[in-house]
């Protein structure tokens, strides 16, 4: 309420209709400045987002997720199952690629084993070979070219 210089002279008016009255018709009325009263428009807008914010937080904590139009809440339920299926099928592919590792590093090793067994044998029948030969040169006198070999059994 805006009080007139004359009130202000007086005292307090009488009532509070008189009051407004005489401020009225008195002295021009007090108005806040334009760019004060935008201030003000703007600071209550931010203290209801922040209240809005708050509320939202609120039911968010109470419900444990927040409040989601429904189409969304498919999108995202049938994403996390496209997902969830591309992951099973890449994780039964590497156990099938595991599988495949271990079924050829067995084969590997046997093969190795069998090629160590191989290189064996050839070497044996090297050297037999060249003992046969050692054993009929001795006889021939040394000769490697003789028409007739002889080959003894023993």
């Amino acid at each position: 309420m805006l009080v007139t210089a004359a009130e202000r002279r007086r005292g307090k008016p009488e009532n509070e209709e008189d009051g407004e009255d005489a401020a009225m018709m008195g002295t021009p009325l007090r108005r806040k400045a334009p760019a004060y009263e935008m201030a003000e428009a703007e600071l209550h807008k931010e203290r209801l987002q922040a209240l809005a914010s708050k509320a939202m937080r609120e039911r968010w904590l109470l419900q444990g997720t927040p409040a989601v139009p429904q189409e969304e809440e498919e999108g995202r339920r049938k994403q996390v199952e496209q997902d969830e299926l591309h992951v099973k099928t890449l994780e039964d592919a590497i156990h099938r690629l595991e599988s495949e590792i271990l079924l050829l590093e067995n084969e590997e090793s046997q093969i190795s084993a069998k090629e160590q067994v191989l290189r064996q044998r050839l070497r044996e029948t090297e050297r037999s070979i060249e003992d046969l030969q050692k054993s009929l040169q001795s006889q021939d006198g040394g000769n490697p070219y003789n028409p007739e070999p002889t080959i003894v059994l023993h």
